[in-house]
């Protein structure tokens, strides 16, 4: 997102008032892309572990959408590391997984910018 700059849409989506404006085909397809995202991150959150005790996607999708937007505000550069790491630290605390290590910089160059 921040190397895009595709920040526009993604801080108003969803929005009732701009799905109302859209044709119905749009509605369709961003109805199926929300629900695969929403199932992609359950898995991912199944496949760590779920811990029990409240809504860790919602709080999940929520803390995502939230840094986005505070990423953008900040004008924050996509390739800054610091950000990815404070990112991982931060899901782990909200997954309830603060005994697991945050990944070493050389391996979250490895997954952003390698591949």
């Amino acid at each position: 997102m921040l190397e895009h700059q595709h920040f526009a849409i993604d801080r108003v989506m969803p929005n009732d008032t701009v799905m109302t404006q859209a044709t119905a085909s749009f509605v369709a397809k961003f109805a199926f892309e929300y629900e695969a995202y929403r199932t992609w991150n359950q898995k991912i959150i199944n496949e760590m572990g779920a811990v029990e005790g409240y809504d860790r996607s919602q709080l999940v999708a929520d803390f995502i959408r939230g840094t986005m937007i505070n990423s953008d505000d900040a004008s924050k550069c996509f390739d800054d590391l610091a950000i990815y790491r404070q990112f991982c630290y931060a899901l782990l605390q909200l997954l309830g997984h603060s005994d697991s290590k945050v990944p070493e910089e050389h391996l979250l160059q490895q997954i952003l910018f390698e591949q």
